[in-house]
Parts: structure tokens; sequence; C-alpha cells
């Protein structure tokens, strides 16, 4: 595993590739209830042992590896990858339909790449919900669960024209339960617990899918939206660098998706 020493900053970013992400909006607690506050944050000296016993590893749940390509949506991509993530790990990676960031971004957005906050991507994900992104296997998904297959959108592209009556079609892919994150130690603790967390540093958010310790220093790898970029489509974050940058662009810890008669009529089509 070759991690950095830090992580990238955005002085580095490929060519092609956009940041985005805008500082938080309100005050931590104000749009969610405050994840230290709800679950128990697990003490520091026990973060070797938890990773050790149970393992816990949310990456093996990705579907979909999200590349912005020339857009401003990186906040909205890792909430999208957030919600196909615990999708996954609700009902199982067969089911995912890989959700569009465009919707929650047209909502939250003034322009292509004008960015977006945290707060506000979020915010839209759980009380609107988003639509599949357009393409063949999401559009056969769609009409097996009795959905409208032409209520899909393109991953990229601001200036798409949303599908008559979508919002019948963006409350069934909805996040259900999220909580704000306030400390490093509760970023920490969220992925050892198996929460995908959304957060935001140097004006760039991710989506942060796994705890990992190397050199004894503990990192934060994350799912980024620069497609095949890094890892695999994976980066690394010191716990160093997330104590200077993540507080003021905000974190989130995704608990649940909403679970909807749709879900259920999809997977009862392939009994």
């Amino acid at each position: 595993m070759n991690i950095r020493p830090e992580c990238l900053d955005v002085t580095e970013i490929p060519r092609g590739r956009f940041s985005g992400c805008l500082p938080r909006q309100g005050k931590i607690g104000e749009y969610a209830s405050i994840f230290e506050e709800n679950v128990p944050v697990i003490p520091r000296s026990e973060w070797q042992s938890v990773l050790e016993e149970h393992k816990p590893k949310l990456s093996p749940l990705s579907v979909y590896q999200y590349d912005q390509n020339g857009e401003g949506t990186c906040t909205s991509n890792a909430g999208n990858q957030s919600l196909c993530y615990t999708y996954a790990k609700q009902f199982g990676r067969k089911w995912v339909m890989p959700t569009s960031p465009i919707v929650a971004y047209k909502r939250c957005a003034r322009g292509p790449n004008t960015g977006s906050s945290v707060s506000c991507i979020m915010r839209q994900l759980r009380e609107v919900g988003t639509l599949p992104i357009d393409n063949p296997e999401n559009r056969l998904k769609m009409a097996a669960a009795g959905l409208n297959p032409a209520h899909t959108l393109k991953a990229v592209g601001y200036y798409q024209k949303m599908p008559e009556g979508w919002r019948e079609t963006a409350k069934h892919f909805r996040i259900e339960e999220y909580y704000d994150i306030r400390s490093v130690e509760g970023m920490f603790s969220a992925l050892l617990l198996g929460f995908p967390i959304v957060y935001g540093r140097s004006g760039h958010a991710i989506m942060g899918a796994d705890a990992t310790k190397k050199d004894g220093q503990w990192y934060i790898r994350y799912h980024n939206s620069w497609g095949n970029w890094g890892d695999d489509g994976y980066g690394y974050d010191s716990e160093r660098y997330l104590g200077r940058s993540s507080a003021a662009y905000g974190a989130v810890a995704v608990r649940s998706v909403i679970h909807t008669s749709a879900i259920e009529k999809l997977m009862e089509s392939e009994e």
C-alpha cells in the first residue's frame, strides 16, 4: 500500500478534474443530529483491536466509480457514493442502482463549476432524493421495481433537463439518516462502525470508505470522484491533515437509506 505522507493537495488536481466543495453551511448539528452524541465513539486505544478483530471494510461495497469529469460536483459525487455504499450494505450490491450527482447538485449550485456544500447536498439526498444514472442496467432495474425507466440522468452534465415527474421517482432513492461529525475521533469511529462518511477538505469533497494504519499513523482511505485516479479511484488522508481541514467544510456519517416498496419489488422480480 503506497500511502503518501499527507494527501493530495488541490494544486495537484489532474487536468480535467475539479474540486468544488464550499465551506460549511450552518452550525454543526443544525441540520442533523451530532454523531458523537448519539453513537458511542470508539476510544482511540481500541481502534487497532477493532480494526484487527472486526476488519470493518466498506470499499468492497463499491459498485460504481464516479468521475466528475470537468464539473465542480465533487460534493454531490461523494454524497451519492455514500448513498450507493449504504444501499449495498443494507440490501446487497446486486440491487444497487448508482445514482446521478446532478440532481442534488443542480439544487445546491448556481452553475457547473460553482461548487456546493456538504450540508446542502446531504439535505437534498435526505429530503428530496435523486435519480439513477442513465444506463441500460439501471433502466432494466427500474422497470422491474415498477419505476419510470425514463427518470434517469447522466452522471455528468449540469444543464440536463429534469424529467417530468422526477420527484416521484427520486423519493425512492434517499438517505434516511445521517449524522454531523464534529471530531477526527468521530470520523474514525464512524468508519470502524461501518458508516461511510462524506467530508470536505481544501475545497474538495470525498467519501471516506475505510480506516487504515501505516507506519504507526492512522489514515482514512477515501473514494474519490476523479475516475480511475490514484489507488484505483481511492486516496488517503492522514489523521493530522483531517484535523486541520474537515471542520471548515463539514463531515457526516451516513447510517441508513430509505426502504421503499420499489426495492422490495425489485428483489421479488428475481426470486
